[in-house]
């Protein structure tokens, strides 16, 4: 039965009459979705097996609509499973930003992405470590586009997944002073009722990625006013 539907996966679908190219827009109808249908009534283990898991290089959106459909199911790793590869992008932060100007400490840059195994926060700052490309990349690897990438051997993903505006890591500031702090929020944390499931998808974004300073600050009120207590506490 398996083999069968293998086979069916495998022919059903024709071959592009164009080769396509190495990193593709998207799915093309017809030849993309034949393949996904079938492949939902094989198990991911199943064809993994059947191909004597040959299938864990294989590169995404290749010329064949069958690796597409196996793509979404086989083991890849983290730093390979996305629809998208970054890796041209080093060259571009390369190109485009002067790190050792950065790592002059001319001006501060602090940037923060979450730990895909723990799920903790982590900052990246120019005032304690050198920075590089790499640390750009991890904050800015929104999954499931785009795939982790390793810091210190560790796999990230953009901040945003945890905190999209992490105002908290300048609020905790050591030691603590007075601070103006711009936050440019492009999503929307109240809005009307959905009804379409289009507008449910953008509804869901805007919450998932939304600001979440209208909580941080009473909560930094509460901080401030707790310290000022203790400091007058002790100094009885």
């Amino acid at each position: 039965m398996i083999a069968s539907l293998l086979l069916l996966a495998a022919t059903a679908v024709p071959p592009a009459s164009n080769p396509t190219p190495e990193r593709s827009a998207g799915p093309q109808p017809g030849r993309d979705y034949a393949a996904l249908n079938v492949c939902k009534l094989v198990p991911g283990d199943a064809i993994a097996r059947a191909f004597g898991g040959k299938l864990a290089g294989m590169r995404p959106f290749s010329d064949k609509s069958f690796s597409r459909c196996v793509y979404f199911i086989v083991p890849l790793g983290v730093e390979r499973a996305a629809f998208y590869s970054t890796a041209p992008l080093q060259d571009t932060l390369a190109e485009l930003i002067d790190f050792d100007y950065v790592n002059a400490k001319h001006a501060r840059l602090t940037l923060g992405a979450v730990n895909v195994r723990t799920g903790e926060m982590h900052y990246s700052d120019s005032r304690d470590r050198n920075l590089c490309a790499t640390h750009v990349m991890a904050s800015g690897a929104l999954p499931p586009a785009f795939p982790a990438v390793r810091v210190d051997g560790e796999p990230y993903w953009d901040g945003g997944v945890y905190s999209n505006t992490p105002i908290e890591v300048v609020l905790d500031e050591k030691p603590r002073r007075d601070s103006l702090i711009l936050a440019a929020n492009m999503w929307h944390p109240r809005g009307p009722e959905p009804e379409t499931i289009w507008q449910v998808l953008d509804r869901h974004k805007d919450i998932q990625y939304a600001s979440r300073a209208l909580d941080q600050a009473p909560w930094q009120r509460q901080c401030d006013a707790m310290d000022g207590v203790i400091v007058h506490e002790v100094s009885q």
